[in-house]
């Protein structure tokens, strides 16, 4: 008797892209063990931390702009903070698997000087510490020579399409935008000066003040920038702040004007 149908049996489902996870890896306060690089440079990206995550700032296009969109972006849309954050690939020779390391801006300095010297961080090995053994203290890297031939070092996976994976962007449109380690230099000495600044014995040079200066000017001309977009964005905002003023200075007025004609008291006792 033929058979009406034959059935295919497979161990694994046929035409799906499979993506093996990579695993995410913090600074602990204690340190990281030593990790093999396996990237040529260092990524990043301007990232803010929202409804317990860490999620990626969404520059608005010169095509959103030209077509008058709104900024997309749920960081700027809610006012969040943004910071810089960058990533490596690595290799953990413990449990033979690559992992994504992550950098703040202060191991900046050390890895550009490394790539600098050696034109690449592929095939050494990188370790992260916190002096202060605190979960959020400033981050220092050390790097050093592997002396494995680049045959025995793991090629590098994708990055960005693993951070894209672990941050669920939806659409090429709404990717974030990785930059140069460099861009963020100035910006990571800047915060050192600033917090230097509070100290009473620390005096800063000429040059450090105008840097200063620059960079408060800076700031101010970006938030008024916030404010115009939004203002052009959202007119019914600006309408609000405006008869909310007039509220206020309505009511300033009636409370000065009832004080004036109510009779000042004296031991209880109305003054004429």
């Amino acid at each position: 008797m033929p058979k009406k149908f034959a059935v295919e049996w497979t161990s694994e489902p046929n035409n799906v892209a499979k993506i093996p996870h990579v695993e995410l890896v913090r600074c602990p306060p204690n340190g990281t063990p030593p990790y093999l690089i396996t990237a040529d440079k260092l990524i990043g990206t301007q990232v803010y931390w929202m409804h317990g995550r860490t999620c990626p700032h969404i520059p608005t296009t010169d095509e959103q702009k030209a077509a008058g969109m709104p900024n997309q972006c749920p960081g700027c849309v809610a006012e969040k903070a943004h910071r810089w954050t960058g990533w490596l690939s690595v290799w953990d020779e413990r449990k033979l698997q690559h992992c994504i390391l992550e950098v703040t801006p202060n191991t900046v300095g050390q890895i550009n000087d490394w790539l600098t010297m050696y034109g690449t961080l592929r095939g050494s090995r990188i370790v992260l510490e916190r002096k202060s053994k605190r979960p959020n203290g400033a981050m220092t890297a050390k790097l050093a020579v592997s002396g494995l031939p680049l045959a025995a070092i793991p090629l590098a996976f994708d990055l960005v399409q693993q951070l894209e994976l672990l941050w669920d962007a939806p659409s090429k449109s709404e990717k974030a935008k990785l930059e140069s380690p460099r861009t963020v230099a100035e910006s990571a000495a800047m915060k050192e000066l600033e917090k230097a600044k509070l100290s009473k014995t620390y005096e800063a040079t000429p040059e450090q003040l105008e840097m200063m200066e620059q960079h408060r000017k800076q700031k101010l001309a970006d938030h008024q920038a916030r404010q115009k977009k939004e203002a052009e964005d959202h007119p019914e905002i600006k309408t609000r702040k405006e008869d909310l003023q007039k509220a206020i200075e309505e009511t300033r007025k009636k409370i000065a004007k009832e004080a004036a004609t109510k009779p000042h008291r004296t031991n209880g006792k109305a003054r004429k």
